[in-house]
């Protein structure tokens, strides 16, 4: 092995010549590559991993207060609820049903954020939203491991809360010695400590979107009362079982079942499967259209240089026919020289792998911006060796097998050919 590798450096040394407009190019399409593997690696990573909730089979129905109010007897509250119970009696059909305030959408709606403080000044950005155990089953939210549930959680009339895993590591960044037993308090009521009843798993707004700190109360029945009797609720949410779940199941919701949930003034005025809001919420955060045009440009490079690391290497191969037939003709059988050949193939990429390598490694480093957006981005993936070296490995691999196909393909055909043809020719 020692030998060969010997025997291919000084063929590569003494072709310096013809090898160095090779190894140029491998050298800067290496880097290329890597920039590319790396881009689209850490998008298709963040888009596989997992979102936090299940949006399967979830509608949203809109509630308004319209027209003339007649039952004065009952609180708007009141009839809030009262559709909520009659929702929650149609179990045949409904998994679970729960109630969204403007704040407490995943997506869209009105967002809450407030810093919060463990110790004196140690404090993070966390989003409040305030749900019931209902919506946290519509969602199919989940704790954490070993984590109290969510609904032996205190209600809102006593100050408790539980925080997502993100939360709980950004506090221990700023605040080493946090744990569950410190109590925070919210920036504008430093006097009220929340005591932490447990951790929640990490929940992502949407696929495109990186992890933050969210922080969640519980609502009861009173809660509920009051927020709507303040116009403050706008939706319920529901999980339909998936055998009762159908393509004209949204139009018996809306046009069947709807009209027969009407109180008084209170009425639903649309249903919205919940995988639309978050088809139209990515679109108008323009995430899917950036991506869409990132990847277009990826694959047309990765197009153009698989060819143009194909095409030099068959261009080579080529233009050694003689050199080929001469090792034939010499005793050396077909597979030997097709082996010698890969070798040597390979040995230039992993001669230009090297400083290729050094070079990509400090462009991660040192993040040199372009604009006011850096080069090599350390998002939606926080850059680090594993990364990079994922990364390494990935284009080393395409690029080998780019040059493998550069070489078989051409000494195949003059393999075909009898030694004396190709000598007599050269």
């Amino acid at each position: 092995m020692y030998r060969k590798v010997v025997y291919n450096l000084k063929l590569i040394y003494n072709q310096r010549t013809q090898n160095g407009w090779v190894l140029a190019e491998l050298f800067v399409v290496f880097i290329v590559m890597w920039f590319l593997c790396d881009s689209l690696g850490c998008l298709f990573y963040t888009y596989r991993q997992p979102v936090g909730y299940d949006l399967e089979h979830v509608y949203r129905f809109s509630l308004v207060s319209s027209g003339e109010r007649k039952d004065t007897l009952r609180s708007q509250g009141e009839k809030t609820l009262y559709i909520l119970q009659r929702l929650r009696e149609r179990k045949e059909l409904f998994e679970a049903v729960g109630i969204a305030t403007a704040s407490s959408e995943i997506m869209g709606g009105i967002r809450r954020y407030a810093n919060y403080f463990a110790g004196d000044t140690a404090n993070i950005n966390m989003r409040r939203l305030s749900v019931d155990e209902g919506y946290m089953n519509v969602f199919r939210l989940r704790e954490k491991e070993g984590s109290a549930s969510f609904a032996s959680m205190p209600s809102l009339h006593q100050p408790a809360a539980m925080i997502t895993q993100e939360a709980y590591h950004l506090f221990k960044e700023v605040y080493p010695e946090f744990s569950l037993d410190v109590p925070i308090t919210i920036s504008y009521h430093r006097e009220y400590e929340i005591p932490l009843h447990g951790i929640l798993s990490d929940i992502r707004e949407y696929r495109f979107d990186r992890k933050v700190a969210w922080i969640w109360h519980r609502l009861d029945d009173e809660q509920i009362l009051r927020a709507a009797d303040r116009s403050e609720i706008h939706s319920v949410l529901v999980r339909v079982w998936p055998q009762a779940d159908g393509p004209g199941f949204r139009e018996y919701l809306l046009n069947e079942l709807a009209p027969r949930l009407d109180t008084d003034d209170i009425m639903i005025n649309e249903v919205v499967p919940y995988s639309d809001i978050r088809k139209i919420y990515e679109e108008q955060s323009g995430e899917p259209g950036r991506i869409r045009s990132e990847g277009f440009l990826a694959i047309f490079l990765l197009v153009n240089i698989f060819l143009g690391v194909v095409s030099t290497f068959w261009y080579r191969t080529r233009r050694r026919r003689g050199e080929i037939a001469l090792h034939i003709a010499m005793g050396s059988s077909r597979a030997t020289v097709r082996q010698l050949l890969f070798a040597e193939g390979l040995l230039l990429l992993a001669v230009v792998a090297l400083p290729a390598i050094l070079v990509c490694l400090n462009l991660g480093l040192v993040q040199p911006m372009i604009g006011n957006e850096p080069l090599v981005s350390v998002w939606p993936v926080p850059w680090s060796i594993p990364r990079f070296v994922c990364g390494i490995l990935v284009t080393w691999l395409l690029m080998a097998v780019m040059v493998v196909l550069g070489i078989w393909f051409p000494a195949r055909q003059v393999m075909r050919l009898q030694p004396a043809e190709v000598l007599h020719e050269e």
